[in-house]
C-alpha cells in the first residue's frame, strides 16, 4: 500500500491466571507504514516505523523500528488516525490508482441484462 499512518494506542499489562480484566499500564504513539490492507477478519499488517512511549509502567519496551505487527481496524481508528503526507502527492495518486497495476482490474462475474418482453 505504501502508507504511512500514526494512531496513539494505549498499553496493557498481562493479567495472571483468574486474575480478571487486564490493566491498562500506559499510552503510546505509533507510525507504522501499512504493508496489507484489511483481511476478512479485520486486520492490517504494519512495519513499525517509530514508536514514542507517553506514559508507560517501568518493564515494558516500545515496539521496535521495522517490526511487522498485526492491529484490527477498528483498534487504529480508536486512536484517532491520521496519514502521514506524501512528499509527491500526486506519485501517490499514480500508485494508488485503481487503474494502474495487472492487479488494478478485478474479474467481476458478468450480470447478464434481462430483456422486458414488449406487449
Amino acid at each position: 500500500m505504501a502508507d504511512v499512518i500514526r494512531w496513539s494506542e494505549g498499553v496493557w499489562g498481562r493479567r495472571g491466571p483468574g486474575k480478571g480484566r487486564a490493566f491498562k499500564v500506559g499510552d503510546r504513539d505509533v507510525t507504522a507504514e501499512v504493508l496489507e490492507g484489511p483481511d476478512d477478519d479485520g486486520f492490517c499488517l504494519l512495519l513499525v516505523r517509530d514508536c514514542k512511549i507517553f506514559s508507560e509502567e517501568p518493564g515494558r519496551c516500545a515496539l521496535k523500528n521495522d517490526t511487522e505487527i498485526r492491529r484490527k481496524v477498528a483498534t487504529i481508528m480508536r486512536g484517532e488516525p491520521e496519514r502521514m503526507r506524501w512528499s509527491d502527492e500526486n506519485g501517490r495518486r499514480i500508485v494508488r490508482s485503481p487503474f494502474v497495476g495487472p492487479e488494478a482490474v478485478p474479474a467481476r462475474p458478468r450480470k447478464k441484462k434481462e430483456r422486458r418482453e414488449r406487449e
